[in-house]
C-alpha cells in the first residue's frame, strides 16, 4: 500500500535493485517488509511469457507477471 522508489542495474542477466525507499502508511496485513527483503536479495533474472522471474543466484524469489 505504500509508494517505492528506488535504483535498478540491469547487465545482461544480472539486475540489483538498491537504494529502496517507501513511504511510511500503515498497511494491515502487509507483506511489504518480506517484499522488500527478498527484492534486495536479487542478482539475476530472466523474463518468460510476460514474466519476470527474479533469483538469488539459481534460487527463484519471485515471479512478477505483467498486467495491463
Amino acid at each position: 500500500c505504500n509508494s517505492m522508489n528506488g535504483a535498478v542495474i540491469v547487465e545482461e542477466d544480472q539486475i540489483q535493485f538498491s537504494d529502496i525507499i517507501t513511504t511510511k502508511k500503515f498497511c494491515s496485513e502487509s507483506i511489504e517488509q518480506e517484499f522488500l527483503i527478498a527484492l534486495g536479495m536479487v542478482n539475476n533474472y530472466k523474463i518468460e511469457k510476460l514474466k519476470l522471474y527474479l533469483y538469488e543466484n539459481e534460487n527463484e524469489i519471485m515471479i512478477l507477471n505483467k498486467i495491463d
